[in-house]
């Protein structure tokens, strides 16, 4: 694979470049190779998963309590009701809102009191929208204490090509990753590629490195998690711009986002 370091070079002198990262050698190598187990052209079975494609894991998806957990259409619709309330609510609003959020996500109680002290909620969630609504973003101003797995989510529903970037997405995206660097006889991770994964409860160990290829837990680096979840929300935007690439039928933009963060996110449950 030949290597390019445009973005390399942008990063380590701090800026996340959206352009350098996906015109990168390295990043569009990984979505040629990655695509086929989307649209189910390869098996990913031959990577060791259980699921033949993205688009079985979909298909699977549940999530939720008890007997009533929400499939594929009822969370996305979920999240367009959730984006459609951000649009012009008053503080009381946006602030149940977001608790709501956190409460579906299971993450409440570590994040319930970082929604309520916030005086005005509605103009840090318009900057937080502003900010990873860019092309180049200076990495200093991501604010560590911003991202986390329930701020994560709020995100998404703020912004529809956010991603939710918890521990299981980062996890099916960094084993990927680990196969692709495997197949090409690679080591070192590139700096396009270096993306986190986190621990499930219970330290549920979802570590998708292999002895030569060590990647780092989100948990361990806020500054990883938020960065990782720029490059994720840019590199799924890219796939799902593609129509040719079959998604369950999808053809909606927004949809084919979440559809590929629902895929990683079911992937990422059965990395142990």
């Amino acid at each position: 694979m030949e290597l390019t370091n445009t973005f390399q070079e942008s990063f380590y002198n701090g800026i996340l470049s959206k352009t350098d990262f996906l015109n990168s050698d390295v990043t569009q190598g990984f979505i040629k190779w990655l695509i086929p187990f989307i649209d189910g052209k390869r098996n990913l079975i031959e990577l060791g998963l259980k699921h033949k494609s993205f688009n079985e894991a979909i298909i699977i998806y549940k999530w939720g309590k008890g007997n009533v957990k929400e499939d594929f259409e009822g969370t996305f619709k979920r999240f367009e009701d959730y984006r459609n309330v951000f649009q012009g609510s008053d503080e009381v609003k946006l602030r149940s809102t977001c608790l709501e959020i956190l409460k579906w996500g299971g993450v409440l109680p570590t994040n319930q009191e970082k929604i309520n002290r916030r005086i005005n909620l509605k103009e840090f969630l318009y900057q937080i929208n502003h900010q990873i609504s860019q092309e180049q973003i200076i990495i200093d101003d991501l604010n560590p204490n911003h991202i986390n797995s329930g701020y994560t989510k709020i995100y998404a529903a703020l912004n529809e090509s956010f991603i939710i970037y918890d521990g299981r997405v980062g996890a099916a995206l960094c084993y990927l990753i680990r196969k692709h660097l495997e197949n090409k006889s690679l080591n070192i991770i590139p700096s396009e590629l270096i993306f986190g994964w986190g621990i499930g409860r219970g330290n549920k160990n979802r570590d998708p490195s292999s002895e030569l290829i060590k990647f780092k837990e989100i948990t361990t680096s806020r500054d990883l998690h938020f960065i990782s979840n720029i490059k994720a929300n840019w590199l799924l935007e890219n796939i799902a711009k593609d129509e040719s690439i079959g998604l369950k039928n999808i053809k909606e933009y927004p949809k084919r986002v979440f559809a590929l963060q629902t895929a990683l996110f079911v992937i990422g449950e059965e990395i142990t």
